[in-house]
């Protein structure tokens, strides 16, 4: 086994590798994989193929201008949609902690602990102080 990972090692001395895209693609094919493909047929299976084969070509690739500008643009992309994401899932998992409230006046998006209620609330930003009520 070590001989192997040595010689990987070498081969893969020079080459691309892993990088945010490659993950995105690799996520794509096992998200996609639970599709049957009586739904899609072949056509998702020619999409699976391409992108399989181009993040296949991506990791061997000796070209690191041109595949780290492929990324650069991807994150450019995909960057605000992955922040929101992590915000949403940020506001599943603390949602027996918290609860998010609005300033009316700067928008703010507040994070207030759980205490059932009508409360009033002084916006960190702005300081406004509306009036809010938790319900559960």
């Amino acid at each position: 086994m070590k001989e192997f990972l040595r010689k990987y090692s070498q081969f893969m001395i020079g080459r691309y590798g892993v990088d945010d895209l490659f993950y995105f693609f690799m996520a794509f094919l096992i998200i996609t994989g639970f599709f049957p493909f009586r739904i899609f047929g072949k056509v998702l299976f020619v999409i699976r193929l391409l992108v399989f084969a181009f993040a296949i070509y991506r990791y061997f690739s000796r070209n690191f201008t041109a595949r780290q500008k492929e990324n650069t643009l991807f994150l450019k992309l995909f960057g605000p949609v992955k922040k929101e994401l992590k915000y949403q899932f940020g506001r599943i998992v603390n949602i027996k902690k918290y609860r998010y409230r609005r300033c009316p006046k700067c928008h703010q998006q507040l994070r207030l602990p759980i205490k059932k209620g009508k409360h009033t609330v002084e916006c960190p930003s702005c300081h406004h102080e509306f009036e809010t009520h938790i319900y559960f």
